[in-house]
């Protein structure tokens, strides 16, 4: 978030951007499904420190959501964001990639069709779960 903030100061743009963490770090894995080098709680950061480096005060445009993407990701202000032009998702945990997927596509095809979510030709960035394709099925079926 701190390098696309930086970007955008740099042109000129403010167009929103909006970050949903839980704030607590890794929530449990799924035996058989998650890999084993990470634990419940790993990366847990202070909500009030991460708010304190990305300058929030200073950047109304910039949105931290604190909370569980099971959560946070259906209720406002989620629900209410407009359509996405990029998603960066780095969950690490599959139930978590896939509850970001189905936030950005609630009404994507089988065959990647429009979405009420995304903007015309939206660009989304998945890193930390690397068999992610296992889980695209359960999306866009």
């Amino acid at each position: 978030m701190q390098v696309l903030a930086e970007i955008q100061e740099r042109r000129g743009w403010r167009r929103e951007i909006w970050g949903f963490d839980s704030f607590a770090g890794l929530p449990a894995r799924q035996a058989g499904v998650d890999p084993t080098i990470w634990s419940e709680g790993q990366y847990a950061t202070p909500f009030e420190e991460v708010q304190l480096r990305l300058q929030l005060n200073s950047r109304p445009w910039l949105r931290l959501v604190k909370g569980w993407f099971q959560e946070s990701l259906i209720a406002d202000p989620a629900a209410s964001i407009g359509p996405v032009a990029y998603a960066r998702i780095d969950s690490d945990l599959y139930a978590s990639c896939v509850e970001s997927l189905a936030f950005l596509a609630p009404s994507w095809s089988s065959t990647f069709g429009r979405s009420t979510r995304m903007s015309g030709s939206p660009v989304i960035l998945v890193s930390g779960w690397r068999p992610i394709l296992a889980g695209l099925s359960s999306i866009w079926a």
